[in-house]
């Protein structure tokens, strides 16, 4: 039984029209039957041949793949090939000579700590350092900006060689360069910056010197002579310490690398200023350091130091006499003092000394008239000075001694006063000008230089400034007091 295509009623072998909707029922045939031959009349008609329908494979068609998993594999692995590829590239890009010329010049402009420490500790083998000491690089460059550009320029030029396949020139003048610095990760080559460093040879003339440089304690100096380093480019403060008997001292100098001839520079540190000379009318008296008995006599301390100078120590001399125990004056020890001298109050007799002949004539200056600006007084004054410091380079020191006031006398003796002249070579007076003349006082005002024996063959070398103050006695003028300071001093 069959069904109406159009709504479904139930139809009998003979319908040909649906009793429900009145469609047409179209009969199915049988599939074995042949179908009827036409016969069409012979005319003009041309008979074509059947067409033909082409036949499908018979053998199925493989899909490119067999299931959801291997897509999803496939994919996954075009996806990592790519990302190896770009990887690679990438990495390559980031090793090369530009790239770390580039992230160099970044790190100093950005004044990233940790990647120019990072920078410098690749590239150097000598050096390691640490978060201040590259930072103290960057702020050096960033006061020196031209030192920046020099930088920039260098690398910039040396990467451009090499990744045209041709080597740098080595320079000795140039603070940052480019070099191969073997593999990374395998298959890349790496290139870092070089910095050029700096030393220093450090001398002391004392023993036991502890260097700190920067603040940072580098080293206690065995010899004389020491070597420090490497350094970056920079200034760098060198501080010298001795723990000395009666104290700590210390002295500080700077030293800029911008000024360093190649790559070796130099320091010297002078501690004569340091130690003080110690006299005394009475060589026997026991030296006293801040109220502290040294146990040693006056005649046996040649120099007393290295001790330090800003009034934190105090010295004396003591002696027991018949009449009991006295104590000499008390000498502080301050900045540009000469030397020590430890005086009892007491009565000495006047040195022979007292009756040297005058050593300037003033019936030679006698044309010399009032109205010039220039009085006789003024002329024996400057010669008095002038004599007294010229005798003393000729060894003459009684003829020396014998130009200073009995005031002056009574405080310290001849024997005592020439023990602290024995390493002196030579005094030379480059200026004497009298400021002052006042009934039988008188100023005048001194620039001297002196040279004296250091140690090592050395010579000591002191500017001094200030003034005398004289006095006349029996009609002479005489070397009173002193307001004489150290104005600078070096080895030579």
């Amino acid at each position: 039984m069959d069904y109406c295509n159009n709504c479904g009623a139930k139809l009998n072998d003979t319908q040909e029209f649906c009793g429900e909707c009145g469609h047409q029922i179209s009969k199915k045939k049988d599939q074995n039957i042949e179908p009827e031959t036409t016969l069409t009349p012979i005319s003009d008609t041309r008979i074509e041949p059947a067409q033909t329908k082409p036949q499908a494979s018979s053998e199925p068609k493989q899909p490119l793949f067999k299931s959801k998993k291997s897509k999803i594999l496939t994919a996954i692995g075009i996806v990592v090939l790519a990302l190896l590829i770009g990887g690679y590239y990438f990495l390559q890009q980031m090793t090369a000579p530009k790239a770390v010329a580039e992230g160099f010049i970044d790190a100093i402009n950005q004044q990233d700590v940790s990647a120019m420490k990072k920078y410098i500790n690749d590239g150097q083998y000598e050096i390691k350092v640490d978060d201040k000491q590259a930072e103290e690089f960057i702020s050096y460059l960033h006061e020196n900006p031209r030192r920046i550009t020099s930088i920039a320029e260098e690398l910039m030029n040396d990467a451009a060689l090499m990744e045209e396949g041709t080597s740098p020139s080595l320079d000795g003048d140039s603070l940052a360069s480019l070099k191969y610095n073997g593999k990374k990760w395998v298959f890349f080559d790496d290139y870092a910056v070089q910095i050029q460093t700096f030393y220093t040879d450090i001398h002391s003339d004392v023993a036991n010197t502890d260097i700190l440089i920067n603040d940072k304690v580098e080293a206690t100096m065995e010899d004389e002579e020491e070597t420090f380093g490497p350094l970056l480019p920079g200034v760098y403060t060198v501080k010298a310490t001795v723990n000395g008997e009666f104290g700590v001292v210390e002295q500080k100098l700077k030293i800029d690398t911008a000024e360093v001839d190649g790559e070796t520079g130099s320091i010297e540190f002078d501690w004569s200023n340091y130690f003080v000379p110690v006299y005394s009318n009475h060589e026997d008296a026991i030296l006293f350091v801040n109220n502290q008995s040294t146990d040693k006599e006056i005649g046996d301390v040649e120099s007393f130091g290295p001790v330090p100078l800003d009034g934190s120590v105090k010295i004396f001399a003591q002696k027991k006499f018949d009449e009991g125990v006295k104590k000499s004056t008390v000498v502080t020890l301050t900045e540009g003092i000469s030397s020590a001298e430890l005086v009892f109050d007491e009565e000495e007799k006047e040195a022979d000394t007292n009756t040297v002949s005058k050593v300037y004539v003033v019936e030679k200056h006698a044309d010399v008239k009032e109205t010039e600006g220039v009085s006789i007084d003024e002329i024996a004054v400057e010669d008095v000075v002038i004599n007294h410091y010229s005798y003393i380079s000729t060894d003459e020191f009684s003829l020396a001694y014998g130009l200073f006031s009995s005031a002056r006398k009574s405080e310290v003796s001849l024997d005592v006063w020439t023990r602290g002249l024995l390493n002196n070579i030579q005094d030379i007076v480059t200026e004497v000008t009298v400021t002052e003349v006042k009934g039988s006082t008188a100023k005048a005002y001194l620039e001297m230089t002196s040279y004296d024996r250091s140690s090592g063959g050395k010579t000591l070398v002191q500017e001094w400034g200030g003034y005398w103050n004289l006095v006349k006695e029996s009609g002479d003028w005489k070397l009173h007091k002193a307001e004489i300071k150290k104005l600078d001093s070096r080895i030579e």
